[in-house]
């Protein structure tokens, strides 16, 4: 039993003394050294091999020793010991001028789940645009004399309840686009729904306007909570069925006869209707057969509002009249999604630090026990494979 004991003697003794073994057979004094290796136990094994390498110079076990010293070093420092508060890595590594800030991504999805500054901006700029419209198709349902009031009342309420729901509720950048299309195609659907029936009571428009919208409040909070949708795909099925709404109402303005007003409100919920939802439809078709990124849907988005701008500023330079402004806005926005979409491809390229693995393999070096001719346990370096999960 003395040789299956003597390793473990030796091992007792050098995490008290923190010396080399003194046992006379080195190659005994290396298994006992490896075996420190293998415990994990750098700090005391670097000091035992040490030891042994000064006791037993000129041996093949000293030369082992000397080869695990040399490794020992090359591996990184052991950790830290908690201490009493959290302990935050800087950010940068000094003598560098960059860093890199990894970013968690969804395996689902495949796009990066952390909300920025500029998605929440974005966010309230959106539900702004979507209570103006919201707020011109109440104005429009009732008749309203000065349809600019409901008009900044919904954009205003609109951009209210955004910044509320952003900082009060757990949302991922799958459920903005989301809760922007329920709350704000709801109410736009009734009102749509009021100009095509040519709806004889103002009244009777308004409450049906009113309730809708407020129905799709807790509907849109209720769907963000238990949905876990592609960011990319949904801010697409939104962003089509929007410029559907867009270029529908504008082209009936610019495009209708001068005729009665109730023909053209008709013609005008109609062809809302179908840029609505034959938008929507079109972009849930792509967003099947296409991997668009949330970024480049919305700066196509941004593109659209760019050419809006830019026709109507041609429009009143050439003081043209009311109607042709709207067919400028048209024309004007659908070539600047269609350019702003052309010109942004590399968007869709992920970051060079991103990984859409669930777990990375890094090659490490390390020792090795290995079985000589003479069936000694040697240590001998090599690499072994290291996996760990994002």
């Amino acid at each position: 039993m003395l040789p299956a004991v003597l390793p473990r003697l030796v091992l007792v003794s050098t995490l008290f003394n923190q010396e080399a073994p003194r046992a006379g057979d080195p190659a005994v004094a290396l298994q006992a050294c490896d075996l420190m290796v293998a415990q994990g136990k750098a700090l005391v094994a670097a000091p035992c091999y040490e030891g042994l390498r000064q006791q037993y110079p000129g041996t093949p076990e000293a030369h082992d020793a000397e080869r695990a010293l040399q490794l020992l070093k090359a591996w990184p420092p052991p950790a830290a010991a908690p201490s009493a508060g959290p302990v935050v890595p800087p950010l940068v590594e000094p003598g560098k001028e960059s860093f890199y800030v990894l970013e968690p991504y969804s395996r689902k999805t495949k796009e990066r789940l952390r909300l920025t500054t500029w998605e929440k901006l974005d966010f309230g700029v959106s539900a702004f645009i979507y209570g103006l419209s919201t707020g011109a198709a109440f104005g429009g349902a009732t008749e309203s004399e000065n349809i600019l009031v409901p008009m900044v009342i919904g954009s205003l309420a609109y951009t209210g309840l955004a910044v509320g729901y952003v900082n009060a509720a757990d949302v991922d950048r799958g459920d903005l686009p989301l809760a922007l299309a329920i709350t704000s195609y709801v109410p736009l659907t009734a009102g749509l729904v009021s100009l095509a029936a040519d709806a004889s009571s103002s009244r009777t428009s308004a409450t049906l306007i009113t309730a809708s919208g407020l129905v799709a409040l807790p509907i849109a909070y209720w769907a963000g909570s238990v949905t876990d949708l592609d960011p990319g795909d949904m801010q697409l099925v939104r962003d089509a069925g929007f410029w559907g709404v867009i270029w529908g109402v504008t082209g009936a303005i610019a495009t209708a006869p001068v005729t009665a007003e109730s023909s053209f409100d008709r013609r005008a919920g109609v062809l809302g209707m179908v840029g609505l939802y034959g938008g929507m439809g079109l972009g849930l078709l792509a967003a099947k057969y296409t991997d668009v990124s949330l970024e480049r849907v919305r700066v196509t988005t941004w593109g659209g509002y760019g050419g809006a701008i830019i026709g109507a500023l041609i429009a009143a330079a050439d003081k043209s009249s009311d109607r042709a402004v709207f067919g400028h806005v048209a024309i004007g926005s659908a070539a600047g999604v269609l350019l702003a979409f052309a010109t942004t491809a590399a968007i869709d390229r992920p970051p060079t630090n991103a990984t859409f693995g669930s777990s990375v393999s890094l090659l490490e070096p390390t020792l090795l026990p290995v079985v000589d001719r003479d069936g000694q346990v040697r240590a001998q370096p090599g690499l072994t494979v290291v996996r760990g999960r994002f």
